[in-house]
């Protein structure tokens, strides 16, 4: 090392990790990708809407690629609208109302997402249910647009 440099010093924070003596550049963010609807997806809002509006619960074929559960599901539709985050996407936001077969493989009532271009062979139902689940939020803030939701009445 030249005599005129001095070394770079590395201090050992309390947490166990280096202290650099120069910040790091910081990670730029990526920008959302709009998501312009498709004719399909604007079908099945029409279709759903008046569902979700007389609270009817609505049955469907629904491939969930994150956790390789692809089955039929039945639902408490709630609300449906876009989403604000980087890949923005359709969803539908319900109360998941597994079958006993479904419950024996691990599956529990609950409040669930649902991607609407994976949304298929709907059915709407006769069967209608009373009242919204504990924290269904009307003004859910993951959406950047709420297209249509169900009114909020509990128990």
């Amino acid at each position: 090392m030249p005599k005129n440099k001095k070394p770079k010093i590395f201090k050992i924070s309390q947490n166990g990790l280096f202290k650099t003596p120069y910040s790091l550049p910081k990670e730029q963010k990526q920008d959302i990708e709009p998501h312009i609807m498709t004719e399909y997806e604007f079908l099945l809002i029409q279709k759903l809407k008046p569902a979700i509006e007389s609270k009817q619960l609505i049955k469907f074929w629904y491939e969930d690629t994150t956790t390789n559960f692809s089955d039929w599901r039945i639902v408490e539709p709630h609300l449906i609208g876009q989403t604000n985050y980087k890949h923005e996407n359709i969803w539908l936001v319900a109360w998941f109302l597994p079958t006993s077969s479904q419950i024996s493989n691990g599956h529990a009532p609950d409040w669930k997402t649902y991607i609407l271009d994976n949304v298929k062979k709907l059915e709407i139902l006769e069967d209608r249910y009373k009242f919204t689940k504990p924290n269904y939020n009307i003004k859910d803030k993951r959406m950047k647009t709420i297209y249509c939701a169900t009114s909020y009445y509990v128990q």
